[in-house]
Formats: C-alpha cells, structure tokens, sequence
C-alpha cells in the first residue's frame, strides 16, 4: 500500500499511547508507582470526611510574583481510619497542598526531590487559544520542514508500514490514501474548545467550520490536485497541520482583534455559555473579586485554586 498523507506522527503518538497503556510500556521496570489492592476493610461509604488539602503559603513574594517551595517526599499518611500508607507526595501529604494564584499575577513554584527516584511535574488546565495557535502553527513549520528540507517524515512513513498499529482513521480514492490521526483530532479539539472557553459560542462555530475546511477538505484536496497534475505514482504526503496550522493562527489574531482579551476560567465559568453560571470553583479566596458577574469583565484579581497530588505507593482504598 503506498501511503500518500501523513502517517509518521500519529504512528508515533500512537506508540507514545501503547507506551502508557499498563503491560505496554517500554519503560515498565523504571515505573515507581504500582496498583496495590486494598487488604484492609473500607470503611463505609462517605463515613470518612473528605481531606481538604492545606493552602500553600509563599515562601516570599514581590511586587509582580509570589514564590513557593514544594518538597516531593515519602510519607506514611493515614488514608483509611487507624492505618499508615506508604506514599510518594507533594509535601508529604496527601492529596497535596493548594496553591492559590491570582490572574495576572505570577507564581513561581519551585520543586525540589527529596525521592530516590526522578519525577516530572506539569500542570493541568489553563488552556489558551493563544497557545493553541502557536502549537498548530509550530506544527505546521515542523511538518514542512521534514517534508521539503529534511525529508524524512516519508522514509519513517514506509518503515512503519506493516505494523498493526496505526491511529488514525480514513478511506481510500483510487490510489490516494486520505487519513487523519490522534494527532491531527487533538489539534482541532483543543482550538475548538479553547475559542468556545476564550470567546464564546460564536468563536467555536468559527473554529468548527475551519476545521472541517482546512483540517480535512483542504488536505486532502491538495493531494488530489497534486496528482491530477503529475505522476499518479508519485509518493506524496500531504500533512494536515501545514494547511490547519497557519489558518488556526490566523484565525486566532482575528478573534482577538475582533472580541479583545480572551476570557480568564473565572469569567467562561460565570458566563452564559456554562448553561448555570458558576461563580467559584473549588476553594476561592473570599473577596470581591471571587464571583465576577456574567455581563461585567473581571477584575484582575481574580482567584485561581490549583491543587498539586501526590500518588500512593502502599496499599491504597
């Protein structure tokens, strides 16, 4: 089969994927932590209060930033009533400390491993559009570069092929392979889902037309032409990011241009678009900054809880 769209990429992530996946993993013996069954008798069900993890405290703060420290250390905590669990935690609790951050003002946390093992800490949530359109963008440069100055995204293509995985998903037209892969489907997720949190309902209709237009038409469209003008037998990849990235980014800089700032999660969770308008989440400092009305911009001191977890490592409910 002569693969003619781009393959390599979501073969890798795929594999990255397979790679995650419990009894898959490549790196199985260097995992730390493992599924531990409890042997001891759960309590019953919602008879344990629910553990309401610490407010983190800034070790020093100045004018523009407030500065923590964050110790990744083992610990024996008590998770069910009377007995002591093993675990590997932020601080040495479990779940880990809060951190309580304001929007635009920086935080700055640093984390040091007192583990025997190495770790990697990341944060969830916060997703812009701004940073999705860099990425679609970046992607883009990144796939031309090995398509046209580098070659290489093709030879990896072949090598791959007759493997039994490949996730993506597609059909075929006469000798044309049209396909599109986790990656690709990631991409167009997160730039939709970012305009509908940054700029409403209308912003994510924009972004489902482009996607459908540029994400898949044009993509395989471009081959088709391609091969109507030359050789049919001529190996062609056409990757989905160089035609969505660069109209993603565009698409972004319009928006701002046209609705202004992007919402902060504070003012998406208090606007119409939620359905019932939430005013806080989670555990928010009291102020009046923590309920930011529907139809009014929010201050800039809004309140952000992040909490930080930590994982068991002994037996666990």
């Amino acid at each position: 089969m002569t693969v003619r769209r781009r393959t390599f990429l979501q073969l890798l992530g795929g594999a990255g994927l397979a790679a995650a996946l419990p009894g898959c993993s490549l790196l199985e013996e260097q995992q730390t932590g493992e599924m531990v069954p409890s042997r001891a008798r759960l309590p019953r069900r919602f008879s344990v209060p629910l553990p309401v993890p610490p407010v983190a405290r800034p070790v020093r703060s100045t004018a523009e930033a407030d500065f923590y420290s964050i110790t990744q250390r083992a610990a024996d905590v008590e998770l069910l009533p009377g007995l002591s669990t093993p675990i590997l935690g932020y601080d040495g609790i479990f779940p880990g400390p809060t951190i309580v951050s304001r929007s635009g003002r920086r935080t700055v946390v640093e984390h040091r491993n007192e583990l025997t093992v190495p770790t990697v800490v990341h944060l969830h949530g916060g997703m812009r559009l701004q940073h999705v359109a860099w990425f679609a963008f970046t992607l883009a440069i990144y796939d031309a570069t090995f398509i046209t100055v580098v070659p290489l995204t093709n030879a990896l293509v072949q090598g791959f092929l007759g493997y039994p995985l490949n996730p993506s998903f597609g059909m075929r037209i006469g000798l044309y392979n049209a396909s599109i892969g986790i990656g690709d489907l990631l991409v167009y997720g997160a730039f939709t889902i970012a305009a509908y949190k940054a700029y409403g309902r209308q912003a994510a209709q924009i972004s489902l037309v482009l996607v459908a237009l540029f994400g898949a038409v044009a993509p395989g469209g471009v081959g088709l032409i391609f091969e109507s003008l030359t050789d049919a037998r001529t190996d062609i990849i056409v990757p989905a990011q160089t035609v969505f990235g660069p109209v993603a980014f565009v698409a972004y800089l319009w928006m701002r241009h046209h609705y202004g700032r992007e919402r902060t999660m504070g003012e998406f969770l208090a606007s119409s678009d939620v359905g019932t308008p939430i005013s806080a989440v989670g555990r928010v400092v009291p102020g009046p900054s923590a309920a930011v009305p529907a139809a009014a911009p929010a201050a800039s001191a809004e309140p952000v809880a992040v909490a930080t977890d930590a994982a068991a490592s002994g037996p666990a409910p």
